[in-house]
């Protein structure tokens, strides 16, 4: 009896085990998803050591002998410094001859002293008088001095009572002016068809005696030229310029600039 009991529970263990193994074991979605991590894992793995992992790569090195020149050595001889060799001068002997036999000459010629160290005289021309040429330092014509450099700048006709040669300068420049602003025609200029700015340069020598003349004009055009010499001559006698208390001729300088509209 107890023995059939015992068979029974041995029956029952092994099939309870048997059915517990069947349970797991039937249980196949579970099973799949447990092997897909695993080799999700594993693949990780696989991947992170081939990225990390280092390889040992093998080099060649040439091995063959390099053959390295060695610098030469050169030593040096003992050397000897040339010196130049100068030629020996040899004097030249002279020979010396001996006269044994000695002559004696009788000179009887008579020096006279006074004679022979008597100054000869040049010959003179003789000058006349009459031929030389005095010159009256007064008739000797002074240089022309330019306008800025003449001790005493000539006086324009009013301008007397100035004393400076600053003033007096600035008097005579604006009645020049005024000569050629009043006198001078500029509608000649638009007459023959020229436009814009015109430049006039007139310059004339005032002389020992105060006069104008030696007239230069340079314009754009001959027209100009003659009209600017034709108010020029309108300029009065003056008071010449003196260089060294004496009358001397001046050069003057006047631009005359207008614009033709």
């Amino acid at each position: 009896m107890e023995t059939n009991t015992n068979n029974l529970n041995e029956s029952r263990g092994s099939d309870s085990r048997l059915r517990k193994y069947s349970k797991h074991d039937a249980n196949l979605p579970k099973n799949e998803v447990l092997r897909f991590q695993i080799g999700l894992v594993i693949s990780l793995a696989v991947a992170y050591f081939a990225i990390e992992a280092t390889f040992a790569v093998t080099s060649y090195v040439n091995t063959e002998p390099v053959v390295i020149e060695e610098d030469q050595t050169y030593e040096m001889t003992e050397f000897k410094v040339e010196q130049e060799v100068k030629e020996k001068i040899q004097p030249q002997k002279q020979t010396v001859k001996l006269i044994d036999d000695i002559q004696v000459v009788d000179d009887k010629t008579v020096v006279d002293q006074d004679e022979e160290f008597k100054n000869e005289k040049e010959p003179v021309e003789d000058l006349n008088t009459d031929d030389i040429v005095y010159e009256d330092p007064d008739e000797i014509e002074m240089p022309v001095v330019a306008w800025d450099k003449v001790e005493i700048v000539p006086v324009f006709p009013g301008c007397e009572t100035l004393q400076s040669n600053k003033e007096r300068r600035e008097c005579m420049s604006d009645a020049i002016n005024k000569i050629v602003q009043r006198n001078f025609d500029t509608s000649i200029a638009g007459e023959y068809g020229l436009e814009g700015i015109q430049r006039i340069y007139a310059q004339f020598k005032i002389n020992q005696e105060g006069q104008v003349e030696e007239i230069k004009i340079r314009a754009p055009h001959k027209v100009l030229e003659e009209e600017a010499e034709r108010v020029i001559k309108l300029i009065p006698q003056m008071t010449p310029g003196k260089q060294r208390n004496k009358d001397v001729s001046v050069i003057f300088l006047k631009p005359i600039v207008f614009k033709v509209q």
